[in-house]
């Protein structure tokens, strides 16, 4: 059975690239919504570049985006691996992925 991964904007590169390594890509929110199992969260401290008079500039990202985990996920989605991916390359996420859902498939 494929793992399941939930990621905030689940269409982008990062998307494609799990889900051609099997991975079954949710969207987090709704996931969320559904209380559907997923078997890891990713996010990023990432922050897209500041546009003019210093407000954010509004792009999609591949993961969750925030400071830190969103807890609201975590306590909605009991049992998932919470994954930091800032700076990885999408194949990095990929194999990081394979190690900490091996290590965690006591959870699933």
């Amino acid at each position: 059975m494929p793992k399941t991964v939930a990621l905030r904007h689940p269409a982008g590169k990062l998307a494609a690239v799990l889900a051609a390594k099997g991975y079954k890509v949710l969207d987090l929110q709704e996931a969320v919504r559904f209380r559907v199992h997923v078997d890891a969260i990713l996010y990023t401290a990432h922050r897209p570049e500041a546009g003019p008079a210093g407000y954010e500039a509004l792009e999609a990202v591949d993961m969750s985006v925030g400071l830190g985990p969103d807890w609201w996920a975590d306590e909605a989605l009991p049992g998932a691996v919470m994954l930091n991916i800032t700076g990885l390359s999408p194949e990095e996420v990929a194999e990081e992925l394979k190690v900490r859902l091996r290590h965690n498939s006591w959870r699933t």
